[in-house]
């Protein structure tokens, strides 16, 4: 008797998710007015010849009334879906005081941006400076020293002059803009 009353139990379980995983738009009909103003019901598309503003309802839609029908209040048809713009879109939120913190944030987020823009530029603006002024030096054709990795001062030969002035010319290329 146990084992039935699960089975029972059971088979009347999955009905009721069976049948409230059925989607809804699939009982409702396409409906529009023909040429003589007749309602129409079917469960295709009507006719390509068929207005837009003749269809009252597609799967999926609650259905429109007309004024024509006593006691109801006239519903104009959807408008069609169109495509989001090519921007990005951002979903607004409901709450005025989080579009706010977004919106705070962002300005933050940007003004953030912008400082790291100037000072890199600035940052440029230096190198570009500072390895114009170098390579004057170099090209001047006096004697040069520079101090090695052990702390010694090392005269700078005509290859090693050769090699700063490659380096400062690049310097000089990549931030002097």
């Amino acid at each position: 008797m146990q084992h039935f009353c699960r089975r029972a139990c059971a088979a009347w379980i999955l009905g009721v998710v069976a049948s409230a995983a059925v989607p809804t738009w699939a009982a409702t009909p396409w409906v529009w007015l023909d040429e003589r103003g007749q309602k129409v019901y079917s469960d295709l598309p009507p006719p390509t010849q068929v207005p837009n503003q003749k269809i009252l309802s597609r799967p999926g839609q609650v259905p429109l009334r007309l004024e024509s029908e006593p006691g109801e209040a006239a519903a104009t048809p959807p408008a069609p879906a169109t495509k989001p713009p090519a921007t990005e879109v951002r979903p607004t939120p409901a709450d005025p005081a989080e579009a706010a913190k977004r919106a705070e944030a962002e300005r933050k987020a940007e003004a953030e941006r912008k400082a790291i823009e100037r000072r890199n530029a600035e940052i440029r603006a230096d190198n570009c400076q500072r390895a114009q002024t170098s390579l004057a030096t170099l090209n001047t054709g006096g004697r040069l020293a520079t101090v090695n990795e052990s702390g010694q001062r090392i005269v700078m030969d005509e290859g090693m002059r050769a090699a700063e002035r490659a380096r400062l010319e690049q310097i000089i290329r990549d931030n002097c803009r």
